[in-house]
């Protein structure tokens, strides 16, 4: 069967889960995180998109950020380091193509970090979002954070956007989960083993997780 495109239905609020992904309609299943921010007390600031790729037991497979622009599968890619928020809309973007992400490969965690150090409320407009690339940000947004805006944040330096994922190996039908928590660590790897892993412990991978997902049209 064939569904047709209509104005999307839902952006996701923190701990809210939504179907992205499926197989048997005819919107591409790619997605891009956005990452954007301003020079901030006319300093330039390094903020930082990555991508955690863990496999069904939490294992890290791949990390795509500012080293490795590129998983060894090729589905995700990283449009290259920006250390001044100078761009002009997204200052960092990593796409993502559901459909080649490797069959072992089950959770792609999204993080942002303050390199420079900063905490991420005190950085000028700092903002992320999620969308289907083929609709595009204006259409296709599925979560999107302003994190100069967000209470609680303190001063951490990392956040702990979202999590994609599927429920079987190599299966076609992918979900968001999105979280929006503030974290420490200039770099992504400071949040694979305790913020994102434990996320999906509890959230995600527990029982009855994604059960109550709705599911999202494009």
């Amino acid at each position: 069967p064939v569904i047709p495109m209509v104005k999307p239905t839902v952006v996701l609020h923190n701990h809210q889960a939504v179907k992205i992904a499926d197989p048997y309609d005819n919107i591409p299943d790619v997605f891009t995180m956005g990452l954007a921010w301003e020079m901030t007390g006319g300093r330039n600031v390094d903020l930082d998109a990555s991508c955690i790729m863990l496999d069904g037991n939490l294992n890290l497979v791949d990390l795509v950020y500012f080293s490795k622009l590129s998983s060894s599968d090729g589905s995700v890619k990283h449009s290259g380091d920006e250390r001044e928020g100078d761009e002009k809309g997204d200052d960092e973007k990593i796409h993502v193509d559901l459909a080649r992400v490797a069959p072992n490969v089950m959770y792609l965690g999204f993080v942002v970090n303050s390199y420079s150090g900063e905490p991420l409320s005190m950085v000028k407009d700092v903002g992320c979002r999620m969308y289907n690339s083929a609709v595009g940000p204006r259409r296709g947004t599925v979560a999107s954070y302003d994190c100069s805006q967000m209470r609680g944040f303190g001063h951490a330096t990392a956040l702990v956007m979202c999590v994609l994922y599927r429920k079987r190996p190599g299966d076609g039908f992918w979900y968001m989960h999105a979280i929006g928590e503030p974290a420490m660590g200039r770099t992504a790897n400071d949040n694979i083993d305790f913020d994102v892993t434990s996320t999906i412990k509890i959230e995600v991978s527990g029982p009855g997780a994604g059960t109550t997902a709705q599911t999202l049209s494009l």
